[in-house]
């Protein structure tokens, strides 16, 4: 399906300036396995890409033929369904192949809805985490959504009542002996790096609109200062409930 001359390499594969040392690895995964090279050349950059879009090309016919068989027995309109992934990948950004960082490449996932009945094809640019896929079933499906849970249902987005639910969303990787916690706003990454002590050891924050490819760390900008404060607010306030981010909290 693709010609492998046509796939372009990323055009920053460089370490974000001012960036912290924990976001960064030497795509280890990538490495382990057989054939791949110390260095990855243009040519097996383009092999890599190549091989990665083929796979998803695939996985996108199985989804297909899901889809084709609920229609033959006759439930596609008694069925919601739900697409994502587990986690991103980089694929060539910053010199990283693979997943293992709080980064935007290895922190977004797909998500596809499809609720019978509402409107379809519409893409929406909304912060969501994984965490919102059961209470979003539960209100699609008229059952009740339990209280104890962090998820927020997105059903009012695809019912077009709101286009956000919530003002960011966490994602979390430990790094390099500290657990680093990402909360990624419709603009901003904002990564805080907690050590074993429960203090902050490291910030990171990326403003997408102005930095799309993340070239640069902005937390320790005087700009940015206020921000930070209110981004590290925000992340806890998200938290709610995660005693890491109480104990952090508490020593701050």
């Amino acid at each position: 399906m693709y010609k492998r001359e046509a796939f372009k390499i990323d055009d920053f594969q460089k370490i974000a300036a001012n960036a912290t040392k924990y976001n960064w690895h030497n795509s280890n995964e990538m490495r382990s396995y057989e054939e791949v090279p110390k260095v990855f050349s243009g040519d097996f950059q383009r092999e890599a890409l190549h091989g990665y879009f083929a796979c998803v090309s695939y996985i996108d016919a199985q989804v297909g033929l899901l889809i084709n068989q609920l229609k033959k027995l006759k439930l596609e309109q008694s069925t919601i369904i739900v697409f994502w992934g587990d986690h991103g990948f980089h694929l060539g950004d910053h010199a990283m192949w693979g997943k293992h960082t709080n980064l935007e490449q290895a922190a977004i996932v797909p998500l596809i809805i499809k609720v019978p009945g509402k409107s379809s094809g519409i893409k929406v640019q909304s912060t969501a985490g994984l965490i919102d896929i059961f209470p979003t079933l539960c209100e699609a499906a008229g059952i009740n959504i339990p209280e104890d849970i962090q998820g927020k249902s997105l059903y009012p987005i695809i019912e077009g009542k709101t286009d956000k639910v919530r003002e960011g969303i966490i994602t979390a990787f430990k790094s390099k002996g500290a657990l680093g916690y990402s909360f990624r706003t419709a603009r901003y990454r904002y990564i805080e790096w907690i050590g074993k002590s429960g203090k902050v050891e490291g910030r990171d924050l990326y403003d997408y609109q102005k930095d799309p490819k993340e070239k640069v760390n902005r937390a320790g900008l005087m700009e940015y200062k206020e921000l930070v404060k209110k981004l590290s607010d925000l992340l806890r306030k998200e938290g709610n409930g995660n005693k890491r981010l109480f104990q952090v909290q508490a020593k701050k």
